[in-house]
Order: C-alpha cells, then structure tokens, then sequence
C-alpha cells in the first residue's frame, strides 16, 4: 500500500478519468501494517485510518452468508456490540489514567498523536547519505520498529517459525540501522554521533542527540498514538454497529411489507384458483416465519439498547417497533376479510 497508492496518485494526475479511485480510503490491517516500518504503520495502518473501524464489513459480507448465519446476524451484531462497547470504557479509562499518569492534559495528548503523524510524514522511504534530517526519521523508525517486534516476537507468536521470521526481520532492520548510522556519523562532528547500535536499543526509550530539547521520547509518544488511536476506532465501530442494527431491522420490515402487500393482491388471471391459494398460503407461510424472526431480532436489539444505549435511540427504536405493531394488525385484518 505503502507504494501502490502513492503511484495511484502519480497516475490520476496525468488520467483524470482515473480520479473516482482516490475516493476509497487505503488502510492496511494491524497484522500487515506491524510487518511493515514504523512510517508505514503509522501512514497506512487501518487503526489509524478514520472511517477504517469496521474492516470486516459485516453487512456487506452478509450477501454471501448461508441462511444459517443470515439468521443468527442480529445475535452477531448484539453480542459485539456489547463487547464494543465494554472495550470502548476500559480504553476510555486506560486513557485517563494515562493523562494523571503524565500529568497532561487532552490537548497535549492530541498535540503527541500531531507529532507521531508528522514525525512518520517526514520520514523518507530510502535511505539516502547525504540527507542528515532524512537519517534521523530512518533511525527513529528502524529502533523503534526492533524494539515493537522483539515485545510481539514471544507476546503475539506460539511457534517457532514464525519467531524465526521476526528474528530475521529483526536482523535485517539492525543492518539498516547500522548503516544509517555510519552514514549520519560521517556528516556530523563526533559529539553528535550516534551508536553503536546495541546501546540504543538497549534503552528501553532511547532519547536521540538531536532531541536534547524534548523531554518526551519517540516511543512514549508512540504508544500515545496507539491507544488513542485504538479508542477513536471503537468509537467509530460503536455508531456503525448502532447504524448496522437499525439497517437490519429497517430491511426486515420492508420485506415484511412486501409480503403483505403480495399476499394482499386480488386474483390474477392466467392462474388457477389451486394455484391461486396456493401462492397465498405460500407467501403466509413466509410471512409468519419473517414475523417470527422480527420478534427475536427485535428482543435482542432493544436489549441492547435499554442496557447500553441512551433513550435517544430507544426512541427510534420504539418507532420501529410501532409500525411493525401496525402491519401486524393489517395482516389480522386481512386474514378475517379471507374468512
């Protein structure tokens, strides 16, 4: 992604026809972006991407569900919204106990999540030797990216093959690094000088000689990001699992109406009176099933909403559940008007 959209752009520039692509937002997953440089997670992770929280896409992913899944989707939706929303108020909490932790306030946590951002805009792709800001971004990213896979390499792998693989991503950064270094040496006085690399990554938050200013150490302001970013994704996921819900019910009450409204229609020529009363015990049958269904969708989803949501949204529910009151009581009536 990290060079695939960027030559995206490159491309609509000279083919306007080509401009409608950019409208999609490109996001990697949490799993790829971490495989990844630091820059690269920070630019294209989906954690970070705003409107990136629901990346499983469950409503789309629905078309292709067998009926058994189809009819456990409001079970689904429920149950993570619940989990959504208990994860939503651990972050929340682990995020104020971070301010009084620090001792800062919203504005200057945001003002790290700024930093981060700009610090992985600012970092180059390649290392380059005569570009001396360029070597500094290349080796904050490369430490702080060793330091990320050796916490996963035990924490987030059970076989040894796959530590095998974030050993060897882990040597082939350290070469890097190693080689940042030699070129940032050679363009600086020997109080600047930088290294050797296992003493920088020795420290558990390395403070770099060009940040003698800053009291604040990437990697601490990197962890910010993580966790802030985290909470902006939950919060996200919880309006679009609310939105979901409502949708899955508005849907079910449309094709309840539909069906009453074929059921409803007169004797159409061409068919037999069998075929006739046939078709209408058909599609009555379908109906009771559909009704059945909306009955325990409904349960579920206000559920939620007397035990999670605001009244606000109950509110709409409730107006929900008032039409489908009314199609019960037309469908009574139309089935006296057959007797």
């Amino acid at each position: 992604m990290c060079k695939y959209y960027p030559y995206l752009q490159k491309v609509c520039e000279a083919f306007a026809d080509l401009v409608p692509l950019l409208q999609m937002k490109p996001f990697l997953s949490v799993m790829h972006a971490k495989g990844h440089s630091g820059k690269c997670e920070v630019q294209w992770g989906g954690r970070n991407q705003e409107g990136a929280a629901r990346t499983d896409m469950i409503t789309l992913q629905a078309r292709g569900w067998n009926l058994r899944k189809k009819s456990n989707l409001h079970k689904y939706l429920s149950q993570r919204y619940v989990k959504i929303t208990k994860r939503t108020r651990e972050m929340e909490q682990e995020v104020e106990a971070l301010k009084v932790e620090l001792g800062k306030t919203e504005e200057e946590l945001q003002q790290w999540v700024t930093d981060v951002k700009d610090w992985a805009a600012a970092t180059p792709n390649d290392i380059s030797p005569d570009d001396a800001p360029g070597l500094q971004r290349v080796m904050e990213g490369l430490a702080l990216s060793i330091q990320q896979k050796k916490m996963d390499k035990y924490r987030q792998t059970d076989s040894n093959k796959a530590r095998q693989r974030i050993q060897s991503k882990i040597e082939k950064d350290k070469q890097k690094l190693s080689q940042a270094m030699d070129f940032y040496n050679r363009l600086v006085s020997a109080e600047d000088a930088v290294g050797p690399v296992d003493i920088i990554l020795a420290a558990e938050c390395p403070l770099w000689p060009w940040d003698k200013d800053s009291d604040v150490p990437l990697k601490e302001k990197k962890a910010v990001f993580d966790k802030v970013m985290l909470l902006r994704r939950l919060k996200e996921e919880d309006g679009i699992l609310l939105k979901e819900m409502q949708q899955h019910w508005q849907f079910l009450c449309r094709c309840s109406r539909r069906l009453q409204e074929l059921k409803g229609m007169g004797y159409q020529s061409g068919l037999s009176m069998g075929a006739y009363e046939g078709l209408r015990c058909n599609l009555q049958g379908q109906l009771d099933m559909l009704k059945r269904q909306m009955r325990e969708v409904q349960s579920a989803y206000m559920h939620v909403v007397v035990n999670v949501v605001d009244s606000s949204v109950l509110q709409l529910e409730e107006e929900e559940m008032e039409s489908e009151e009314d199609l019960q009581e037309s469908d009574a009536e139309n089935s006296d008007e057959d007797i």
